[in-house]
């Protein structure tokens, strides 16, 4: 079960204790990097790639974040250079989510996530109520198909942008209640692939042990949804369920699993896969398949991305693994040598593990450039936390959002 997406961050407070001038973390601090202004921010669910147009040089990246649909070219590794693409001058009537405080009434749509395939840009979007709980409620979600076109000047234009409204069937996307709080019984996932022939959506409606146990599931593409019919994962035996999809040897590969990827690039294909169960971390054969345990993570996985040496292990929360109301997430990383991930963690060079801490949970990583080793790629990673934050606590709202390694600057930082 997955929380309804735009609820108040929560975060947990923590404390730092200083007991030598020798401790790990005086010697964190000493290292530490000045910190990069912040100009994506927000719960970003997901950083997609997206091929506007025919040509394979308009490879962009896509999220959402503050101030909308944010976007700029993969081959961009400059601080501060994402650009906006209001959909509001695209979407007949669409506004962005707000609060009448007099009125005690919610307009417009927050965009919760963004999906791309072969053709299409989608936005997952929903719309707000108050619940007879006195809480702030999803009422509906919506998804509208875009595909812009570029300007000379490489940014997107908004008055050449074809737009498609989903039609989504009846009880695609139910929530439901418990001890107060809003669920959802749905999850909408994509491979997310470097090549463009690879990029596939999914949708799966329903959740076991709900009120909405039965499983449907459905693919999105060309701006409409259609049955997928039966799908098997390839994770469980025991367990339908499936909440993530990788594409291999042309075919898409399913986990109940939300952590799944490969080693695809964009000029070569996938020879392992890669997903992770809860701490655990698997992989594959070269035919994708005798999948074989390869470490605990520490903490439960959220994301994975490759780069030409290094697996980097995003984790955090997940209510389905630990009943814990508190941060359990961090970025952490293994060797890859050949394809084959190593048989523990090993440490950054980087100052990933001072600034992806344990204390923030990791929603979403991408690597621009998979095809480079980690000193030389260009890196993202989103994330959040659980609970209020103090002047004292080990997190900062100001963390919230997007986060970026550029091999030039050679850390990470505030994107």
């Amino acid at each position: 079960m997955k929380k309804t997406l735009g609820l108040i961050i929560l975060a947990i407070f923590a404390t730092i204790s200083f007991t030598s001038c020798f401790s790990p973390i005086y010697y964190e601090v000493m290292n530490d990097v000045s910190p990069e202004k912040a100009t994506v921010s927000g719960n970003i669910n997901s950083i997609c790639r997206y091929t506007v147009g025919n040509n394979s040089d308009n490879e962009y990246l896509v999220l959402a974040a503050d101030y909308g649909v944010r976007y700029k070219l993969a081959s961009n590794q400059v601080h501060g250079s994402w650009c906006t693409f209001d959909v509001r001058t695209v979407i007949p009537g669409f506004a962005y989510h707000t609060y009448d405080y007099t009125t005690s009434t919610h307009t417009g749509y927050q965009i919760a996530k963004v999906l791309t395939d072969t053709d299409y840009l989608y936005l997952f979007c929903a719309s707000y109520t108050n619940s007879d709980y006195g809480t702030t409620a999803v009422s509906n979600f919506y998804l509208w198909a875009l595909k812009p076109s570029v300007n000379s000047d490489g940014s997107w234009s908004t008055t050449d942008c074809e737009v498609k409204v989903v039609n989504i069937p009846d009880n695609t996307f139910p929530t439901f209640y418990y001890s107060e709080v809003q669920y959802t019984a749905f999850s909408i996932f994509s491979t997310n692939a470097p090549q463009r022939a690879n990029r596939r959506i999914y949708i799966r409606s329903g959740v076991l042990n709900t009120v909405y146990p039965t499983i449907t599931y459905y693919q999105l593409s060309n701006g409409q949804i259609t049955s997928a019919g039966n799908l098997t994962p390839v994770d469980s035996t025991d367990t339908n369920q499936i909440s993530s999809v990788v594409m291999f040897n042309g075919s898409p590969v399913f986990f109940n699993s939300i952590a799944s990827t490969t080693n695809e690039t964009y000029t070569s294909p996938a020879t392992r896969i890669y997903y992770g169960s809860g701490y655990f971390l698997y992989y594959s054969d070269t035919n994708g398949s005798n999948f074989t345990l390869s470490l605990n993570a520490g903490n439960p996985i959220t994301t994975l991305t490759t780069t030409a040496d290094t697996l980097l292990i995003g984790r955090g929360y997940i209510p389905s693994v630990s009943a814990s109301t508190t941060s359990t997430g961090g970025m952490v990383r293994t060797t890859l040598t050949d394809g084959v991930p190593g048989s523990s963690l090993i440490d950054f060079t980087s100052n990933a593990s001072f600034k992806l801490t344990s204390s923030y949970n990791i929603l979403a990583t991408l690597n621009a450039t998979p095809d480079k080793t980690e000193a030389e790629s260009s890196l993202y990673a989103s994330i959040n936390f659980y609970g209020t934050g103090s002047s004292s606590s080990s997190v900062s709202y100001t963390d919230v959002g997007l986060w970026s390694y550029y091999p030039s600057r050679g850390n990470w930082n505030r994107e």
